[in-house]
């Protein structure tokens, strides 16, 4: 699984909570902002930037994250 924020591109999903999603990663990327999730089906969802740190962001997934897991996936730019 993957985030993208602006023009980075995250591919590792290291946990999902409910609406959260936890990236690994979290250069170039600030609080508020707007990515793009892309799960395995290809659906791409809306999301916002809740929590950067130096290994993990935190987002929360505005269109739900039934069908995401904690395995690499494709993102693109929102």
């Amino acid at each position: 699984m993957g985030i993208s924020g602006g023009r980075v591109i995250y591919r590792r999903l290291s946990e999902v909570s409910g609406p959260l999603i936890v990236v690994e990663g979290g250069r170039d990327v600030g609080y508020g902002e707007i990515a793009e999730v892309t799960g395995p089906d290809g659906r791409p969802r809306r999301g916002m930037v809740l929590e950067v740190g130096e290994r993990l962001t935190v987002v929360q997934v505005f269109q739900g994250t039934s069908g995401l897991t904690a395995r690499p996936s494709a993102s693109r730019p929102a």
